[in-house]
């Protein structure tokens, strides 16, 4: 009979403690969910920024003659920067397009689902060195047929906020990583030769659109 209290006793506490864990668990869940949603709120303002810098750029580059400097703002911090620093630098050096053929191309087709073309665009300036930089992209996809005619399989338009998310900087090749899904019905389209136009436009204001194509193979 003296066990029965005892052993009362033990349940009684193993059951507190389950609580008091059971409660220090939801506490720690919603600390992570309180703080989750903070960085949410983080990145969508950080983005609203990055798009709201990106216009002004774009504002800057149209009236480069009218605005002598642009004061952008980024994370609570306000920079003055200069339109003639900015477009020697970065947009203003530019003088050419480049499609990386090496590292773009149809990814390997697996049954009958659909493929994408991978396409890495890369700026470059007089001396044929990479310049990263944002603007407006432009990439059309086309099959070859026999005859020489192209049927087109895929385009998209891609903003100047767009671009710099593609932008990616990688061992083998850097620059606007773009990736097209083509359809599976749509790969019948190309020619027996397997050859595919890639052709793209970066813009980057008034009288800077730089254009460039180049046949791939599918194979």
């Amino acid at each position: 009979m003296k066990g029965i209290p005892v052993l009362l006793m033990v349940m009684i506490t193993a059951g507190c403690r389950s609580d008091a864990q059971h409660v220090a668990v939801e506490n720690q869940l919603r600390a992570q969910e309180a703080d989750l949603r903070r960085l949410r709120s983080k990145v969508t303002e950080t983005e609203q920024l990055l798009a709201d810098q990106d216009q002004e750029l774009q504002a800057l580059r149209q009236n480069r003659g009218e605005r002598p400097a642009s004061v952008f703002s980024e994370a609570g911090q306000t920079t003055v920067v200069s339109a003639a620093a900015e477009v020697q630098v970065a947009w203003g050096s530019v003088t050419s397009l480049r499609i990386h053929e090496l590292t773009s191309g149809l990814t390997p087709a697996v049954d009958d689902a659909e493929r994408e073309m991978n396409v890495v665009l890369q700026p470059l300036d007089e001396d044929s060195e990479l310049v990263k930089v944002a603007g407006d992209l432009e990439v059309h996809v086309s099959a070859v047929q026999d005859n020489g005619q192209t049927v087109e399989l895929a385009s998209r338009s891609y903003s100047i906020t767009d671009s710099r998310r593609l932008w990616t900087r990688g061992l083998v090749s850097s620059g606007f990583h773009v990736q097209l899904p083509i359809p599976a019905a749509d790969i019948q389209k190309i020619a027996s030769d397997g050859q595919i136009l890639v052709a793209a436009t970066l813009r980057l204001g008034p009288e800077r659109s730089f254009s460039t194509s180049t046949l791939l193979s599918a194979k």
